[in-house]
């Protein structure tokens, strides 16, 4: 029974390997192989310049550098070609279904992992974003490896464990920036399951110091990095900020004048118009601060239109159309035939995920905790970006949890259960109305087209409308 078992999940993984395999080689014969984006040229370069020792910068890190030595070591042991950061990216993704098999376990048993693993190895953005050389698939699989480790930390007391779990949160930090709000809310999170009266507040007391250590691994070489070169001992990247007012302020409807959208520029303009406006020179974390306390002033003054702009951002955050900060898929399926298969997509996990949250975190301790640890990392897309690559970790957690919240599902059934059954489906009806709810710029192509504009100049090709008003090479 276990070895068959085991056979089928290997099956699931490894045609999990091989549809990721089967996309690259479809990608590779479309002009988005060869051209690299903003951040994926951003990285590259970098990247290059530690693996043969010539990086030397005065500055905070100004955007998260755990990919950029990543990239380094694949470079130091292959060579400086992007093309084994996609295949390092595929491994990655492969990794991440597999997590997801271990949390499906922990959170359920054997068969509601591998039925996560299966949607994990199915789900469309999965597959594209292990292709791409981004940062996307290396902050899936921390992501995974956190939520798994924190299962592990609610299920044992393991002092291993405990450790991992902080190596893991402080890593993903430094990869995704937003994924700070575990930092202190996963003691709080392991407090909850695991405190059971005086006798374990020793115990507890224990994990979490192992979590503080792990994190302390993970995060004192930035920090110790960034006070020598710049004075700062910040363990995280300078532009939070930056982000913050960008991503909230109301003030430029057609985005801030005095930055461009290209990563490596934005952040010196930001400083600069800081340091403009205070008259005095900032440094890139004095500017950060700086845009933060301009951000609230202007709440103060403006408190209605950013209430209204946060909830049309929540709204976003579980919208279905996958809006792409530089890919979007369903445009790019025009060029790569493989995206035109039936592969899962978001708009069919969420309302599943989320009614599966409600209805297994109810009476469950352990459940109740992952879907505040869900919500807390969802939290930060509604204060920062909603973008696809953003909200993508959150499909850790949903993925198990839509599974388990079908076998509860059937449960109720077989039980005649009907305030189970009634409720599981009106969460389930609700939030696919919120999601097809026709928002504004919520469909918007702007950035897809411009990058793929781009390319086309770069190749020195003009450009054509589909009928349905997308745009072709010639």
């Amino acid at each position: 029974m276990n070895w068959s078992f085991y056979l089928i999940l290997s099956i699931v993984l490894f045609s999990g390997l091989l549809l990721r395999i089967f996309a690259l080689l479809d990608l590779k014969s479309s002009i988005y192989f060869d051209f690299m984006l903003w951040d994926e040229r951003l990285y590259h370069e970098w990247a290059k310049d530690i693996a043969d020792g010539s990086f030397q910068s005065g500055m905070v890190y100004e955007f998260a550098p755990l990919p950029a030595y990543f990239m380094a070591l694949v470079y130091w042991v292959f060579s400086p070609e992007i093309v084994y950061i996609r295949y390092a990216n595929i491994v990655l993704g492969v990794l991440t279904c597999g997590f997801i098999y271990l949390i499906g376990v922990r959170m359920g048993n054997r068969m509601v992992g591998l039925f996560a693993a299966l949607i994990a190895c199915l789900y469309e953005p999965f597959i594209f974003y292990s292709i791409v050389p981004l940062k996307t698939s290396l902050s899936l699989f921390l992501s995974a490896a956190t939520v798994y480790f924190l299962l592990a930390v609610f299920d044992a007391k393991s002092a291993l464990n405990a450790l991992l779990l902080g190596v893991a949160v402080g890593l993903v930090t430094n990869v995704r920036p937003n994924a700070v709000v575990w930092v202190p809310f996963l003691p709080l999170a392991i407090g909850m399951v695991r405190y059971r009266g005086r006798a374990s507040i020793r115990a507890v007391g224990m994990l979490l110091v192992l979590y503080v250590a792990g994190l302390a691994l993970a995060l004192v070489p930035f920090s110790v990095r960034n006070y020598m070169a710049a004075g700062d001992a910040r363990p995280t990247p300078s532009q939070s900020g930056f982000h913050l007012y960008l991503s909230n302020q109301v003030e430029y409807p057609d985005g801030v004048p005095f930055a461009t959208t290209v990563p490596q520029e934005r952040g010196i303009q930001f400083t600069i118009e800081a340091s403009r406006r205070a008259g005095k020179t900032m440094s890139p974390g004095e500017a950060s601060g700086y845009w933060t306390r301009e951000l609230l002033h202007s709440m103060k003054k403006r408190p209605w239109e950013h209430t209204t702009l946060l909830f049309e951002k929540f709204l976003l955050s579980v919208h279905w159309f996958e809006q792409g900060d530089h890919y979007n898929i369903a445009f790019i399926s025009e060029f790569v035939p493989f995206f035109r298969l039936p592969f899962i997509p978001f708009w069919l996990v969420i309302p599943f995920g989320v009614a599966g949250m409600v209805l297994s975190a109810v009476g469950s301790r352990k459940l109740a905790a992952l879907a505040l640890t869900f919500c807390v990392y969802a939290g930060t897309l509604v204060i920062f970006f909603t973008s696809t690559r953003l909200r993508l970790p959150l499909l850790v957690l949903l993925i198990p949890f839509s599974v388990l919240g079908i076998k509860a599902f059937f449960e109720a059934l077989s039980e005649k259960h009907r305030r189970k059954i009634f409720g599981y489906a009106c969460i389930l009806l609700l939030v696919m109305v919120v999601e097809f709810l026709p928002l504004r710029n919520a469909q918007d192509m702007t950035t897809s087209l411009n990058t793929h504009a781009v390319i086309l100049s770069s190749r020195g090709k003009p450009m054509r409308r589909f009928p349905s008003g997308k745009l072709h090479q010639t």
